[in-house]
């Protein structure tokens, strides 16, 4: 939506700097109104290449005939379209994403696992929990909880 609202506000400000020209109905044209002419036929900035009152002459002779069709300017509804999108897309957690629900799979299947398991496999596996944690202590390392239950180091 971003692009569609960029794409059609800089066609309705080349319509409208066009207009302004066509308007005060000079026949004689300076480079610069030349460009803006251009610009609003071709639907897209003037060439860079087309770079002197000759060229941009030359090239307003060749495209001024051509039917432009009227700008669909950017609407107060699509505006607040857009706004409302980017609020949601703002607000969207990790736990709202693919992998925050594969992370949460994860974490029910290794409950599960853990549940499933006997008294001494329970042990034991705690036990290796413990130094796994003692090793990320001793190398400086930090395991911080974050929102879900999950991890981040």
């Amino acid at each position: 939506m971003e692009t569609q609202k960029k794409k059609r506000t800089e066609a309705a400000e080349r319509e409208d700097a066009a207009m302004a020209l066509l308007e005060a109905g000079r026949s004689a044209r300076n480079s610069g109104q030349l460009k803006i002419l251009i610009s609003w036929k071709l639907g897209r900035p003037c060439p860079s290449k087309i770079s002197t009152v000759a060229q941009r002459q030359a090239k307003w002779d060749e495209v001024k005939d051509i039917v432009v069709a009227p700008v669909q300017r950017w609407s107060p509804e699509e505006e607040a379209e857009l706004q409302r999108v980017k609020q949601k897309i703002d607000n969207i957690t990790v736990d709202d994403t693919l992998l925050g629900r594969q992370r949460q799979k994860m974490q029910t299947e290794a409950l599960s696992t853990v549940k499933a398991m006997s008294a001494t496999e329970r042990e034991q596996f705690l036990q290796s929990l413990d130094e796994g944690d003692n090793e990320e202590a001793d190398n400086g390392d930090s395991v911080e909880v974050v929102e879900g239950g999950g991890s981040s180091q």
